[in-house]
């Protein structure tokens, strides 16, 4: 792609690639099962919230997809349509991932959304599975099932009140239960979807009225991918993502997530998303990539502005980019040039 240099020659690079994609029935199945061939053991997912930090392999993310797509068939006896209701963390993009790689309708929704919300959106989609993880979260889906005579499972992705009360499911239970023949089987028969049919739904937050859904279908999914390697030629291979943007944003599921599998890199969960948190993670993840809201590219420049104003020779001046970026090789005067995006 940087060989092509003219966006004209790029842009006739990608349209070539959609055109392989549609006759090819290209799936993102397809591109999961690829790089796990190719890169097996290396770091996909790095859960940096965790204590001590866990590492997720391509092998092991592509086998814990499976076995949570796998429940979510057996829940809804093979017609699941899912709705995430969950904050950011690694079962929670693989919950996302086991719908996206399999067929199976998924909507990632906003933390913040009410009752209101949540009641249309699961009764206009006919959801009829339910995934999330705090007690907060999953008592809102208690509640909205109940008074609204909506019937979907609820699944939890971890150990609470609710679980104990018999009102949600524990996904892992789930998942254990079933055997590895089974698990096949589930997959095999699973019903599969049309390259233009929807595969997921993505919605608004909602400030300006109720929420407004955008429908993507398996060859969007790739499709995708494909046009963002067109318009960014430098990313490649060793990509590091520092995240923190939700996965129900569409950057943070799409660019972030999706495009770490796609350019063979790793995503880092940050696990907060504070400046201070970011900060501190930087010179230890010595990301490649890291997208942000404008405020914390804001917060982000004043700290370094304030540490170089500290300086008293270029060489300490240096020395503030080199901790911030745990000594990878970027240019003071890089960084200047865009400390005001």
């Amino acid at each position: 792609l940087r060989a092509l240099g003219e966006d004209a020659r790029r842009r006739r690079w990608a349209e070539t690639t959609f055109c392989v994609l549609r006759a090819g029935g290209y799936r993102l199945e397809d591109l999961l099962a690829r790089r796990v061939a190719e890169l097996g053991e290396k770091t996909l997912f790095l859960d940096r919230g965790a204590t001590p930090p866990v590492a997720w392999s391509y092998h092991r993310v592509l086998r814990r997809a499976r076995g949570f797509a796998a429940a979510f068939l057996e829940a809804a006896r093979g017609r699941p349509r899912v709705a995430l209701l969950v904050g950011n963390s690694v079962d929670g993009a693989l919950s996302d991932l086991a719908c996206l790689a399999h067929d199976i309708l998924v909507t990632p929704l906003s933390t913040h959304f009410g009752h209101e919300e949540l009641a249309w959106i699961l009764s206009r989609l006919d959801i009829n599975v339910v995934v999330s993880d705090s007690e907060d979260r999953l008592r809102r889906l208690v509640q909205v099932r109940e008074r609204r005579g909506l019937d979907f499972t609820l699944f939890s992705l971890h150990p609470g009140r609710t679980v104990e009360r018999g009102e949600a499911r524990l996904l892992e239970e789930a998942v254990t239960a079933l055997l590895p023949r089974e698990m096949d089987r589930l997959l095999a028969e699973r019903a599969r979807l049309d390259p233009h049919e929807p595969c997921t739904v993505m919605f608004t937050s909602g400030s300006t009225g109720r929420p407004k859904g955008v429908v993507f279908t398996p060859y969007h999914l790739l499709s995708k991918r494909f046009a963002r390697a067109a318009a960014l030629p430098e990313v490649g291979e060793d990509e590091r993502f520092l995240c923190y943007l939700p996965l129900f944003h569409t950057f943070g599921r799409y660019l972030e997530m999706m495009g770490s599998i796609f350019w063979r890199g790793t995503y880092v969960f940050a696990g907060n998303p504070s400046a201070e948190t970011l900060l501190a993670l930087l010179p230890e993840v010595r990301p490649t990539a890291l997208i942000s809201i404008p405020l914390r590219w804001v917060q982000l420049r004043d700290h370094l502005q304030r540490a170089v104003d500290r300086a008293e020779s270029e060489k300490e001046r240096r020395a503030v980019f080199d901790h911030l970026t745990g000594g990878r090789p970027v240019s003071y005067t890089h960084l200047r040039a865009h400390e005001t995006v």
